[in-house]
């Protein structure tokens, strides 16, 4: 999925931002946004959740969900 985060983050550049974050590093986010499977994808919007996206997800839903967001 981290090639499909970076296509999206270029894609998107500056209309959104992106991140990645080490769960097991850093437990507190994990346990603050209930991940709980790896990958988890999660959009805010003014910083709160909007989606979120467990598994494997086609970069499609991701752009679709993006779109959408920023209209």
């Amino acid at each position: 999925l981290a090639p499909t985060i970076d296509e999206l983050a270029n894609q998107y550049e500056g209309r959104v931002k992106v991140g990645k974050v080490d769960t097991d590093g850093n437990r507190d986010v994990s346990i603050k946004f209930g991940i709980s499977a790896i990958p988890t994808v999660i959009l805010f919007d003014k910083g709160e959740v909007v989606k979120k996206f467990v598994g494997v997800t086609d970069k499609q839903q991701f752009e679709a969900e993006l779109d959408r967001m920023s209209q």
